[in-house]
């Protein structure tokens, strides 16, 4: 699935904001669509690996290490000699794949990374990138790209292969997901059709507060709305490419080709006031600025309305599971959807620099690309005892009896993370027709003119350290709304320019400027 994510407030509040570009689903509805797993190898191979392997005994063969942020699986050696089949078959190759978990992900990387011990693929975090680079431990992919590619460059498009790149040193080959950036509220179906309320006419957030006086109005002990303590409600408003870290930004979804600093453009102003409106009014919960609870847990009790979310196609239909009642979308974002490199580059896959075979590495990652049946093994595992075909004609797939989520020995479920989400089975509760949509918008949002940009900040980490300790001050008044806007903005941007924004802004202007001329634009 592509999606992205961008922010009204920070760099840890704009990440929120992608959309899918980088956000994570956690339920089944992160399942994709695509082929089956009774894929033809003859399928595969026609896809672009036309090479014909070496005929090398598996246990002769080079063994690619690759390490995913994730669960461990019990039946993962079950699963893993089944791809080395196909691997050994169609490229010639074996994989060992290492699960690092969420919570120490980061520094097992790291020292792995450091150590030199025997790794190959490696998932690269958008704000992992530059540290990698700069430490030098991850190579630079443009030449493999270029020789062995061909499943990626099909797949992704030419102009997208290489966009996870700094300074021209192409770090990595983006996840095939959702990438765009688009901004909702889900609401209660029952709710809105108790009160006759038609969501269809609401296209931005000044259109929902005569929804939100209506239901406080008749439901005086409901929640209106409720969310996240850090986005807040003002954090799920997209409409900049924030450039990273939300630290310099271009307004209109990237369209500006003008750094500015966020917390002064008209827009988040604007919508700062709005926000701050609505909590003075009771709309936003009171518990929202403490709240530590999930989103989906919040609308079980029953008790609330409504809760901002980034916008994609299946999202209404997914969240209504997650939280157990049926929703609507209201799409609130006031520019229209659009990729930028937060979203589209929120995860990609590389090459550790310590890799003993990188060609064949690559080999592998591009045979990803165009394997249906490898993709299939690697996130549900093995047709008839991890999972069961449910709807051949629409390659629906779900537990088989007596397996649920609780007892089940593999489902990795981590699409959005693995080199093509679209090429999977669609798990229950989502359809083909809602991958297809994704993918569409994908090709038809708007593009950000720093889409492929990404600034080297190996000089500004003091400033960044610092710029982060002052907007972490201020997040959760100012997404909340807990406050008079005009105030707090004037106090935060004065801390921040004390903490060296303008020279960041100013770094940022320098350095897309000559990315742009390179590109004669």
């Amino acid at each position: 699935m592509k999606k992205a994510v961008s922010v009204l407030l920070t760099a840890a509040l704009g990440m929120s904001l992608l959309a899918g570009c980088g956000g994570t689903d956690s339920g089944q509805g992160a399942s994709a669509a695509g082929g089956s797993a009774s894929d033809s190898a003859a399928a595969d191979h026609a896809a672009g690996n036309t090479e014909a392997p070496p005929e090398t005994a598996p246990e002769d063969m080079y063994t690619v290490t690759m390490v995913y942020v994730g669960n461990e699986q019990a039946d993962m050696d079950l699963v893993e000699a089944e791809m080395n089949k196909i691997l050994a078959r169609e490229v010639g190759a074996q994989i060992d794949i290492q699960a690092l978990g969420w919570g120490t992900y980061q520094q097992q990387l790291q020292l792995m990374l450091s150590g030199g011990e025997k790794l190959d693929l490696v998932p690269v975090f958008l704000n992992n990138a530059n540290s990698y680079i700069s430490s030098g431990q991850v190579i630079d992919m443009t030449d493999l790209i270029d020789q062995y590619g061909t499943n990626i460059k099909e797949s992704l498009g030419e102009d997208i292969a290489k966009v996870s790149a700094v300074n021209n040193y192409v770090y990595g080959v983006p996840v095939e997901k959702e990438w765009y950036t688009d901004s909702c509220i889900l609401m209660r179906k029952d709710i809105v059709d108790k009160y006759n309320i038609d969501v269809s006419k609401v296209t931005s957030l000044e259109d929902c507060e005569e929804i939100f006086a209506i239901v406080k109005e008749n439901e005086p002990d409901m929640k209106i709305i409720v969310g996240s303590k850090d986005a807040g409600l003002l954090g799920a408003v997209g409409f900049a490419d924030i450039l990273l870290d939300g630290f310099g930004v271009l307004e209109d979804g990237g369209q500006s080709t003008t750094v500015k600093n966020l917390y002064e453009t008209d827009t988040y102003v604007h919508y700062a006031k709005l926000v701050h409106e609505f909590y003075e009014k009771g709309y936003i919960d009171k518990d929202m600025p403490t709240n530590t609870d999930s989103v989906p847990s919040i609308m079980k009790t029953g008790n609330a309305f409504c809760y901002p979310a980034s916008y994609k196609p299946g999202v209404v239909e997914q969240s209504s599971l997650e939280c157990g009642c049926e929703l609507v979308a209201a799409k609130i974002q006031p520019v229209d959807p659009y990729c930028n490199n937060n979203g589209v580059s929120f995860v990609s896959w590389g090459i550790a620099r310590q890799s003993e075979n990188p060609e064949m590495a690559m080999k592998v990652l591009d045979f990803m690309y165009g394997s249906a049946e490898f993709m299939n093994l690697f996130n549900w595992g093995i047709e008839g005892e991890h999972y069961v075909v449910l709807d051949e004609e629409n390659d629906i797939i779900g537990f088989p009896e007596g397996v649920d989520a609780g007892n089940t020995r593999y489902n990795l479920n981590l699409g959005w993370e693995l080199p093509n989400q679209f090429a999977m089975h669609i798990w229950e509760g989502n359809s083909r027709e809602t991958m297809q949509l994704q993918q569409e918008m994908n090709e038809t949002a708007m593009k950000s003119k720093a889409l492929g940009f990404m600034y080297d900040y190996s000089n500004l980490t003091n400033e960044l350290t610092a710029l982060n300790n002052v907007v972490s001050e201020y997040r959760t008044t100012l997404g909340c709304g807990l406050e008079d806007p005009e105030a707090v903005l004037a106090e935060m941007n004065e801390k921040l320019y004390k903490a060296g924004l303008q020279t960041v802004i100013d770094e940022k202007q320098r350095q897309f400027d000559e990315w742009l001329a390179a590109r004669g634009e």
